[in-house]
């Protein structure tokens, strides 16, 4: 240890001060006295330097600026400094701007003798922290209410009361009393309350006098009643006095005078005195007359110039006189009036009589004021003159049961205790013994009392517990509000281990005018009102299908249906709504039309669904909206049965878009039948669904107007589909017109009948009437097709797809080539044209890909078989089709299965319209109206993507008795398999040898080539297998790209092979180790495709990233040798041709021009590869 000379001086300082520290501990700690002095001096400090803490729950810290302020106020106040600190330490007054802290200054030392209150009001800011930080929010509006008064009960109450009524919320308040009343120089007995309410914004400062004057009045009703509090007790006391010293006339017991005291004595004690009056019973009149005494009004009934200075007695109700016979010196009642003083309620109205030294009834004194909240907890049997009323019921009930007893004393005790004070005995005991009777039994019941006043109407209801709510109260009281004509109504409920539910309603009526009611009538329609959701439901389950069917439909739905349906929708609607749901089609749907509103132009649709949610809400929308309605509203309910059934509801108000819907009831069964064949699939939605809103069509109508303009889209008519939809929304009388000359023309039966040539020149004429060309040119063309349309199946089923067979040669829109005859299909799961030169033709059916133009396409094709057919038959003829339901996720399996049936449905359609062959007459078909003679001459043939469907048209004619029999489609199990024989690759390929010996080629020495296609087509399949010493380098059909950089021909060759013998493959079943370095399988959906350096080079292009569209032009541009077309699609063009040229719009991304070829030689083996001018141009530029 150091020795202390060793020790620094700030050491020695610090040990000096510690020992000091110490010895003055214990010194204060003796000398306790010592203590105490200290203790006084910092008190005094305190106050004297004015540390105030933060105001108000705010939490912002005491600053040197907030210090200044409170040191500026107190010097300016002088000698009053100290009141003012009393209420301002307890308050930021930063938040303040100079002036209204100037005013709440002011409205302290305003305040004087002479004056009972004063009150302020303004609008600040106040700016709010976090606590504990210094984060700021917002400038946020206040107002600011101050009130100084004398300290007295009842004042916040009463100032909130104003609060309420005016709708201003209290987001603060301080109340600091005890000012010192001294400094203002008042009486040293009154004590100041300071009151400050801080409300949300009252954003109406012109009403800040309004409400000043309201809290300044309620403030003298409070002033008035407290200062009269005393003296309106002792004149009380007065008139009670004169019960004891005189008698009274009559059969009066001696009991009923000392309850009746006993009860003044309880009512001084349990009531608050806000005002009183004495009247003078005046005789000497034809009729007694009540006088007001001059100078007898005390608390807020001083103000005596308002008061009803006289009151005829005859027009006091009636039932005074008993309440007289049962208790002669006072009744018990309610005023009119709502109380401005601690509860808005009304006051109670106390009445004592003044009786004579003869016992005769000389005038009244009448008290008003408000029984305490202790009042109403006591226990009545505690309440002179109720015990005694309480003792009479239970006598009157005579029960011997001690539960009984016990049950109607429980009753009586929870009963409100308005009743038990302002009742009869008489009925007391009826609603008493009445509210016994239910014993616990889930019924509706109802009592009704009128005060003797007829200043309001009681009614004490009971009711099941399980059917209260608050939709309920609401109703009963608008109910009740109507039969006792009521301007106010108040209600109590109250709730107890029973199952009933006691609600107690107070009604002040308009006037005191007489109101005939009947409590039974009230009761039976409450009981109506309450009859809970499911009871009604049963009811009108009964009343639809009797007792026996109702009872197994209740017990399905009535604890499915959830709370939000019951809200919703009354159980009459649940049980139509329930007679759709059994009715449900096979496909678990239903749909109800109805109208929600009388004289609405809003239209309800309900779609019903069972078990599997098929249609998503948000994909009923876009079919309403292209049918012509607007969705304003919509609801969803799901239904849950006990035996896992689910169902769901979905509810949709609409609008028709245009107009208004005259009679729904004609058109319904046209929307419900359109809405149920769109959302189970079997037909399509789109613009043409109006047809059903317009012009009352069936689905099969429309679906036969929509197969014309699909058939105008495919011959590139003009105008828009959205145009064509749009001229027959308009003119619904024109496409009637066009449908019934369809049918003359058409109908089995009304094609007989004459009048197509008037109809026709009826529509030319109002036609005549449109006054856009656009719509003018749709409306013509129908009729057009409908002219010039020879035969067609519409009349043979309802359902499936429909054909025409067209002369398309008089259709003046219709591109060129034009056939001779043409044959279009248009159904829900195929659509298809096929064409022909000639009445004897032949040509294969197509499976095609080009959605948008499969029919250009076609005719395409149609051309090129012209030429191939001239040594065959007289004609060329080429049928394609597309299958509409494939998706983009259907496996190849799906994807297979879905085109064979799309291929059934389009050769059974063309049947439909072909004549037989039989027992050597032609037959045409059945229903169907011929105005093209005899055609008995069709056949078929396999072509891309139907090379194995021959059995399946050969089997289609068997089973349908056609002439040809199993030759009516080429090749089959009975003719020559296109794949298996491949005789359009084999051809190809000795043209392809042919010039590898005019190039002086070996075709047995490796060669690189590119391909359009892919291992499972015909040709490109065969072609790929013809050489085992191909280098493909790359090829591509409408899914995939393949690149194999540098391949080895025996290795590729064996597994193009492989892939050639898979049903259905795909290039990516391909095995990819066998793919050379820098090769792969990519999709063409990819955004982008990044080559490999190996690529790039076998491709010889520079660019490494390409979209798979670009990918597809380097490949046809390669410098390879061959390139080997097996696909479908046209890919080369000339130079100087527009894409708009070629026809084949879906490929416009990824042709390419033929002088940018540098491949050597092309192999044509599928058709339309080349435009003819793109072939003319590969050539003069060197190609073969």
């Amino acid at each position: 240890m150091p020795s202390p000379s060793r020790l620094s001086s700030s050491t020695k300082s610090i040990l000096i001060f510690a020992f000091s520290f110490c010895f003055l501990f214990l010194l204060l700690y003796q000398y306790d006295i010592i203590f105490q002095v200290l203790a006084c001096i910092f008190l005094w400090l305190s106050d004297k330097f004015a540390i105030i803490r933060a105001g108000k729950k705010m939490c912002i810290n005491m600053d040197d600026k907030n210090r200044q302020l409170y040191q500026d106020l107190l010097q300016a106040s002088g000698k009053k400094s100290s009141s003012i600190i009393q209420v301002l330490k307890e308050t930021n007054l930063t938040e303040f701007s100079e002036s209204e802290r100037q005013h709440l200054v002011d409205l302290i030392l305003s305040f004087s003798d002479r004056l009972t209150e004063r009150v302020g009001v303004f609008n600040h800011s106040v700016i709010e922290c976090s606590a504990g930080n210094s984060i700021t929010y917002p400038e946020r509006p206040v107002t600011n209410v101050f009130v100084v008064s004398y300290d007295m009960p009842f004042i916040v109450d009463s100032i909130r009361m104003i609060f309420k009524k005016m709708g201003c919320k209290v987001l603060h308040m301080l109340n600091a009393v005890q000012l010192d009343p001294k400094i203002l120089g008042l009486n040293a007995k009154d004590e100041l309350s300071f009151i400050w309410f801080e409300l949300d914004w009252f954003d109406q400062s012109d009403s800040f006098g309004l409400l000043e004057d309201r809290i300044a009045g309620v403030l003298y009703d409070v002033f008035q009643a407290v200062r009269d509090w005393r003296v309106m007790q002792e004149r009380l006391k007065e008139v009670v006095a004169t019960w004891r010293n005189h008698k009274i006339n009559g059969d009066t017991s001696v009991e009923n005078l000392a309850e009746s005291l006993a009860f003044i004595d309880w009512i001084i004690e349990f009531f608050t005195f806000i005002g009183s009056r004495s009247y003078h019973l005046d005789r000497q009149g034809v009729q007694p007359v009540l006088h007001l005494i001059d100078g007898s009004g005390l608390g807020v009934l001083s103000d005596e110039p308002h008061a009803q200075t006289k009151q005829y007695v005859s027009v006091l109700p009636n039932q005074l006189e008993q309440q007289q016979s049962e208790v002669p010196y006072f009744y018990l009642s309610k005023t009119r009036t709502a109380s401005t003083i601690h509860r808005p309620t009304y006051t109670d109205l106390l009445v004592l009589r003044v009786f004579s030294p003869e016992g005769v009834i000389e005038g009244e004194l009448r008290l008003i004021g408000l029984l305490t909240s202790d009042a109403y907890e006591s226990n009545p049997l505690t309440i002179p003159f109720i015990r005694k009323k309480v003792e009479g019921v239970m006598h009157q009930a005579g029960l011997q049961s001690r539960f009984l007893n016990k049950s109607l004393l429980y009753i009586i005790k929870t009963f409100p205790r308005e009743e038990l004070f302002q009742a009869s005995f008489a009925e007391l005991s009826r609603m008493a013994i009445g509210a016994l009777a239910l014993f616990d039994r889930p019924q509706v019941r109802l009592f009704v009392r009128e005060d003797v006043m007829h200043h309001f109407f009681s009614v004490v209801l009971y009711l099941p517990r399980e059917r209260y709510s608050t939709t309920l109260v609401r109703e009963i009281m608008g109910y009740l509000c109507s039969i006792f004509n009521g301007t106010d109504i108040i209600h109590q409920p109250f709730f107890s281990e029973s199952n009933l539910v006691r609600i107690y309603f107070v009604i002040q009526p308009r006037s005191l005018e007489a109101i005939e009611y009947s409590e039974a009538d009230i009761e039976a329609h409450i009981r109506h009102l309450a009859r809970s959701w499911s009871d009604e439901f049963l009811q009108e389950l009964i009343a639809v299908y009797g007792y026996e069917k109702s009872r197994e439909y209740y017990g399905r739905y009535v604890n499915a249906i959830g709370v939000g349906y019951q809200d919703r929708y009354s159980p009459a609607i649940a049980v139509k709504d329930i007679r759709y749901i059994e009715g449900m089609s096979v496909d678990n749907m239903s749909i109800a039309v109805y109208k929600p509103h009388v004289g609405s132009n809003v239209v309800g649709i309900k779609l019903f669904q069972r078990d599997v949610l098929q249609v998503e809400l948000s994909d009923i929308f876009p079919v309403l909206s292209e049918m012509g309605f607007r969705v304003i509203q919509e609801w969803t309910n799901d239904i849950n049965c006990e035996n896992q059934l689910k169902l769901m509801v979905a509810d949709l108000h609409c609008t028709p878009i245009d107009g208004m819907i005259e009679d729904l009831d004609s058109v319904e069964g046209f929307i419900k039948s359109y809405l149920l064949d769109v959302f189970s699939g079997k037909t399509i939605s789109d613009g043409f669904g109006v047809l059903a809103l317009k012009s009352k069509f069936t689905v099969r109508k429309i679906e036969l107007f929509r197969a014309f303009a699909m058939y105008l889209r495919q011959i590139n008519y003009s105008l828009e589909t959205s145009t064509i939809q749009k001229a027959l929304a308009l003119y619904p009388q024109l496409v009637a017109i066009l449908f019934d000359l369809f049918e003359l023309r058409f109908h089995p039966k009304k094609h007989l009948e004459k009048g197509f040539e008037d109809l026709e020149k009826t529509f030319l004429d109002q036609l005549a009437n449109v006054p856009l060309l656009d719509h003018d040119r749709v409306l013509r063309m129908y009729l057009t097709l409908i002219k010039n349309t020879l035969r067609t199946n519409y009349y043979c089923q309802e359902q499936g797809p429909i054909v025409f067979k067209i002369s398309t040669r008089d259709i003046p829109e219709a591109p060129k080539p034009m056939p001779f005859r043409e044959a279009f299909v248009f159904g829900r799961e195929v659509e298809g044209v096929h064409l022909r030169q000639s009445k004897v033709a032949r040509g294969g059916i197509r499976w095609s890909s080009r959605a948008d133009d499969y029919r250009t396409e076609v005719l395409g094709l149609m051309k090129a078989q012209q030429v191939k057919n001239c040594i065959i038959v007289p004609s060329g003829a080429k049928g394609g089709f597309i299958a509409k339901l494939l998706k983009d996720s259907d496996s190849a399996d799906d994807m297979a299965e879905k085109g064979k049936r799309a291929y059934q449905a389009f050769i059974n359609a063309l049947l439909d319209v072909t004549d037989n062959w039989v027992e050597g007459k032609v037959v045409h078909p059945e229903l169907v109206i011929c105005y093209d003679g005899d055609d008995p001459y069709f056949v078929v043939a396999a072509d891309k993507g139907t090379a194995t469907f021959s059995d399946i048209a050969n089997q289609i004619a068997i089973n349908r008795g056609f002439w040809l029999g199993d030759a009516f489609a080429s090749g089959g199990s009975y003719g020559y398999d296109h794949k298996k024989i491949g005789i359009t690759a084999k051809g190809a390929w000795e043209s392809v040898k042919w010039h590898f010996l005019t190039m002086d080629r070996d075709i047995n020495q490796p060669f690189t080539a590119v391909g359009i296609g892919d291992m499972a087509g015909d040709v490109f399949g065969n072609g790929m297998i013809l050489s085992n010493r191909m280098k493909l380098l790359a090829a591509f059909n409408h899914r995939h790209i393949f690149i194999d950089p540098n391949p080895d021909p025996m290795l590729s060759y064996q597994e193009r092979q492989r892939l050639f013998l898979m049903p259905r493959s795909a290039w990516t079943d391909y095995n990819s180790a066998l793919i050379s370095e820098g090769g792969g399988i990519y999709n063409r959906s990819s955004k982008y495709i990044v080559l490999s350096d190996q690529a790039m080079a076998a491709l010889g292009t520079k660019i490494r990233t390409h979209s798979p569209n670009q990918l597809i032009q380097h490949i046809l541009m390669a410098p390879v040798d061959l390139l080997w077309n097996g696909g479908i699609g046209t890919y080369v063009k000339a130079s100087y041709e527009k894409h708009s040229d070629v026809g084949d719009l879906s490929n416009d991304s990824t042709r390419v021009d033929a002088i940018s070829l540098r491949c050597k030689m092309v192999a044509e083996g599928g058709n339309l590869g080349f435009t003819q001018n793109g072939r003319i141009q590969f050539a003069q530029n060197g190609g073969v």
